[in-house]
């Protein structure tokens, strides 16, 4: 059956944001129906070919939260998205590490949230640094 993973995140996203990574980011959270596009909608990258990538932030268990939270909001005075979530999902085809490979190129250097894998009691914490992920990883 698989274990679930969390994935908490709170990213800021750089100005001019392409309007296919707006697109795609509006399918994850719910705002935009992902049945609606075709697979050539939405940037070119390996996160879009794993076969859950369009639910992964509307899922939820009971194993850690039972319900899933998702807003992709627009600052019309930064002018720039903001993406806040919390959900769980079955990281079967490591979405995670894919979605975040993903959004490196389109947010602001910083922290960018976390995943908590369902047999770990710490989470680990995802940033950015020069165009990098930086992956914060503590064992107890």
């Amino acid at each position: 059956m698989g274990m679930y993973t969390k994935i908490c995140l709170d990213l800021k996203f750089k100005e001019n944001l392409p309007l296919e990574v707006v697109e795609a980011l509006k399918v994850l959270v719910g705002e935009a129906d992902g049945n609606l596009y075709t697979r050539s909608d939405f940037p070119d990258h390996e996160f879009f070919n794993s076969n859950r990538w369009d639910f992964m932030l509307r899922c939820s268990s009971f194993y850690h939260t039972p319900f899933s939270f998702a807003q992709l909001n627009y600052s019309d005075i930064s002018k720039q998205y903001y993406l806040t979530s919390s959900s769980d999902f079955k990281n079967y085809d490591n979405e995670v590490e894919l979605f975040f490979d993903f959004v490196k190129d389109y947010v602001k250097d910083g922290y960018l949230g976390y995943s908590l894998y369902e047999e770990d009691i710490v989470p680990t914490q995802y940033f950015l640094q020069d165009g990098k992920i930086v992956k914060l990883i503590n064992n107890i």
